[in-house]
């Protein structure tokens, strides 16, 4: 569930965020995470982070900070 203090969770898939929040897009490059790789929509964040070798929490961190700038 997603709340105005963090409105991305660990359970939204990549394409789901970064359809809502664009600018989040970003973040993931940085990461060396392609936002757009297909395969993407059918794992949650927290799966695609694991895979990827990034703490989860980081990752939520990161995305709900750029979410929350003006």
């Amino acid at each position: 569930m997603t709340t105005p203090e963090t409105p991305i969770t660990d359970d939204m898939s990549i394409p789901e965020i970064v359809t809502r929040y664009p600018r989040t897009e970003a973040v993931f490059r940085r990461l060396g995470i392609d936002p757009t790789y297909k395969a993407l929509a059918h794992e949650s964040l927290k799966a695609s982070a694991l895979v990827n070798q990034i703490d989860t929490n980081t990752l939520l961190t990161a995305l709900n900070e750029e979410v929350s700038q003006p």
